[in-house]
This record gives structure tokens, C-alpha cells and sequence, in this order.
């Protein structure tokens, strides 16, 4: 049956087996998002009544699953809720880019300083995102935890917005958002030092 959705004051219904994301679309309610898999975290807002499905805050760091945080794109309700977007300082600190280098014909360096500490590990990533328009992507983490800058290493993507902006116009000293980190792809600890690991990359490597 269909359920009732309440955003920023507007109320709309979400079908059978619909997502969220996908019923605000329909009714031309305008959410963020990007890779619309659960993946990202970018379509990321706070649901403040109703029931909230699991599968929905699956990959979630513990403190949003706490304030109630939930992807839009992976919720399909099982009942009426009401849902809020998240104010952007609770999830995005201010960054400066500190330098930018071309390295190959379609790969951009960066390092990024962050307003404040962001503590990751190896196999994380992290969402970037534009001032002007909220444009934002995920992007691996290329620094080492301890570095004091955010190391990013951009493939300019045919039609990629975001990527064709960092590699074509993007200046040392523009300010970006930063938001995570995020995945659970990481290193694990392993104590056991004859255990084979075997490493792969893509994209950039």
C-alpha cells in the first residue's frame, strides 16, 4: 500500500516497493544524490517520525544512525514518515585546495586542507562538493591517515561535471565541502603475519 511522505512541508505518497529518492523525483521534490546505491551517502537526510527500514542506514557511522540519518535511496517505508534534510554543518566541513597538479592527460592531484581533522583509514573515501550548485562526488583517499592534508587523485571522467571542472578550472585557494569518510572496504588488522593479501585498484590505481 502506499505511505505517505512528508518534506519540508510538502506531502506526497511513495508506492509499492518504491524508494524514497525515487517517490520525491516522481513528485518533483528536489533531494541530493548521486550514485543512488547507498553507496555515496550524498542523498543522506534525518527522518523525524516513522519508522525507519535498517537496510536504510546500513553502512552508516553509529552517529547518524543515532540523530535518525537515513538514504533516501535504499528506504522503502513500511509506513507514513516524515523526513528533514540535514543542515550542511552536521555533515560537511569547509576545505581549501592547497594545491593542484596535472599529473597525467586525464588525471588531476590535489591535496586538500580541511577546516578541521578528518580521521579515516586506508580503502575509505570521501564526497567533494562544489559551493556554487551542492554538485557532489565520492572520491578515494590517497593520503595516509597521519598526513595533514586530504590527498585526492581525480580522473576526468567523458561528461563528468565535476571532474571536468576540477581538471579544467579549479583554482589553489577555491573552498570545497567535505563530507565523510565513508565505505568499508579497509585493511584489516591481521595479526597472523603468514596470511597471503592480495591488493587490486582501478581507476586511478
Amino acid at each position: 500500500m502506499p505511505y505517505k511522505i512528508s518534506c519540508n512541508g510538502q506531502i506526497y505518497t511513495c508506492r509499492d516497493n518504491e524508494s524514497i529518492l525515487n517517490a520525491s523525483l516522481r513528485h518533483a521534490i528536489k533531494l541530493k544524490f548521486s550514485c543512488r546505491k547507498g553507496s555515496c551517502q550524498v542523498c543522506l537526510m534525518q527522518c523525524t517520525a516513522g519508522n525507519i527500514p535498517a537496510d536504510s542506514q546500513k553502512g552508516l557511522r553509529n552517529q547518524y544512525i543515532e540523530k535518525n540519518y537515513f538514504l533516501p535511496c535504499s528506504c522503502y517505508p513500511t509506513g507514513d514518515m516524515e523526513i528533514a534534510e540535514i543542515p550542511l554543518n552536521d555533515l560537511y566541513h569547509s576545505a581549501i585546495i592547497h594545491q593542484k597538479e596535472i599529473i597525467t592527460s586525464d588525471i588531476c592531484r590535489l591535496l586538500i586542507e580541511p577546516s578541521q581533522e578528518i580521521a579515516y583509514q586506508p580503502g575509505q573515501y570521501i564526497n567533494l562538493q562544489r559551493l556554487a550548485d551542492g554538485l557532489t562526488r565520492s572520491y578515494s583517499l590517497v593520503s595516509h591517515p597521519d598526513d595533514y592534508f586530504i590527498e585526492l587523485h581525480i580522473k576526468k571522467m567523458h561528461g563528468g561535471v565535476l571532474s571536468n571542472w576540477i581538471y579544467n578550472e579549479l583554482t589553489v585557494g577555491t573552498e570545497v565541502l567535505l563530507q565523510g569518510p565513508a565505505g568499508q572496504c579497509t585493511y584489516p588488522q591481521i595479526t597472523d603475519n603468514t596470511a597471503t593479501i592480495v591488493l587490486a585498484g582501478s581507476g586511478t590505481g
